[in-house]
């Protein structure tokens, strides 16, 4: 499961959908409301994870889901 915020988390949530499916993507608040200065950041099965860039952030998660 991915967990990324619509407003904070500097990713294209609509994008991330369409890759992993509506199902496998929770988009909503996810209590880190600050930000991470130039960073792209969700949870991947649970575990939080900041990148450099949304297709760092791709990659990492679709190593982590199958």
């Amino acid at each position: 499961m991915i967990s990324i915020c619509p407003c904070c988390s500097r990713m294209d949530y609509e994008k991330i959908e369409k890759l992993f499916g509506e199902d496998k993507v929770e988009v909503g608040c996810l209590g880190q409301c600050e930000p991470i200065e130039n960073k792209c950041f969700g949870f991947i099965d649970e575990e939080f994870t900041a990148t450099d860039t949304e297709d760092a952030f791709v990659r990492l998660a679709k190593e982590s889901i199958k």
